[in-house]
């Protein structure tokens, strides 16, 4: 978790952000300034988010994608079809995403209508030992 921090807020950037908040205080206390103004600029510790986000979700993207490497264009191109899609009635079409009549609603079974979890080999265990 620290070491995730660090890349978000490395101690540079925090340096910076605190000098800014210091600057902008003293300014008011010494009365060069009428109005204390605490301002934040987020852009780099969101550049260094989105690195970070890079990092953590490349594998899981490019699993999606079946590539080796990610395409995160690619991925938030699609993905933002997807919400498009799905804000507007549709079912998503996108890659990696499943119709939810392409996944199995029971377990296969055998010719006899028994299961093919086992249990029906169970069954035949027991009227066997009796």
């Amino acid at each position: 978790m620290t070491s995730n921090i660090k890349v978000v807020l490395p101690p540079p950037t925090v340096r910076a952000l605190t000098e800014q908040q210091i600057e902008a205080v003293t300014g008011y206390l010494r009365g060069d300034r009428d109005e204390l103004r605490l301002t934040v600029d987020l852009d780099p510790v969101l550049k260094n988010l989105a690195e970070l986000a890079r990092v953590y979700f490349g594998d899981l993207v490019a699993g999606i994608q079946g590539r080796d490497q990610p395409d995160f264009a690619r991925f938030t191109a699609d993905l933002a079809a997807a919400l498009d899609d799905l804000r507007n009635g549709r079912a998503p079409r996108c890659p990696g995403c499943r119709s939810p009549r392409t996944r199995p609603t029971a377990p296969p079974t055998s010719s006899s209508g028994r299961s093919r979890s086992g249990s029906g080999r169970r069954c035949a265990r027991r009227s066997r030992r009796r």
